[in-house]
């Protein structure tokens, strides 16, 4: 179960990304051989889909500007394995979330048990890390184009569907240091429509989706505690988070 400590809101509204090209660290020789152990144990399991590349990192927060870098996602994933790791490699994934309405429901998917982090759990869709498709030639982070991919890639639409986005702020899990940038997606369609077109266009990263009434959905949203991803959860316990202008 998320904590009321486990985020902190680090933006409110709109959020402003730039990569920072110039910065240069030195790992020590033993935590790289530990990163190095940690991620080839995880590979050599034979039900491993782990998969090695650029994820970008925050770095710093200064008002609404949040600027990093890119590394390697073996870097987090052992910081995952190995909290400890986090003091010398300092890797805040930056990832992008919607919280996707259609007519009044917010929707949500269940993860695939195949999946790294939350197996099995239900997340607002769409949500995804910041990769190098996203980086741009003046070193600004093209976040809302990052949103549009997830939200072709997982749910199947055109990102002309949206009718309304609102930037909602940017909030860290002090746990993972995943740092989520959260936007409000309003889109034009019925709810049957919606649900046709996301089922019918699932891929293996989610099994099932669902659309939940904010308004009148209590009993529901409770049905599903113990079984949300922990940003989704707190959100929900909260929910004037996803129904307020923005996230304070």
């Amino acid at each position: 179960m998320a904590s009321e400590s486990q985020y902190r809101l680090l933006v409110e509204g709109e959020v402003n990304v730039t990569e920072s090209r110039s910065v240069s660290s030195s790992i020590e020789r033993d935590v790289l051989s530990e990163v190095d152990r940690i991620w080839r144990e995880a590979r050599s399991r034979p039900s491993s889909h782990l998969h090695n590349g650029p994820i970008f990192s925050v770095g710093d927060v200064k008002g609404s500007e949040i600027t990093g870098s890119f590394t390697e996602y073996k870097y987090w994933f052992a910081q995952l394995r190995d909290p400890n790791l986090f003091s010398v490699l300092k890797v805040r994934p930056l990832a992008v979330t919607g919280i996707t309405r259609v007519q009044g429901s917010v929707l949500i998917g269940q993860r695939s048990r195949e999946v790294t982090q939350d197996a099995g759990c239900w997340e607002l869709m769409p949500s995804g890390g910041v990769d190098m498709s996203c980086r741009t030639e003046d070193d600004s982070v093209d976040i809302v184009g990052m949103l549009s991919q997830e939200f072709t890639e997982e749910l199947g639409l055109s990102f002309s569907s949206i009718s309304n986005i609102v930037p909602k702020g940017a909030i860290e899990d002090m746990r993972s240091h995943v740092v989520d940038i959260l936007f409000d997606l309003e889109v034009t369609l019925t709810l049957p429509d919606a649900l046709k077109k996301i089922s019918g266009h699932l891929n293996k990263e989610h099994t099932e989706i669902k659309f939940l009434d904010m308004g009148s959905a209590g009993d529901e949203r409770r049905e599903l505690e113990g079984s949300l991803a922990p940003l989704t959860e707190y959100l929900f316990r909260h929910t004037d988070l996803l129904v307020a202008e923005s996230i304070r």
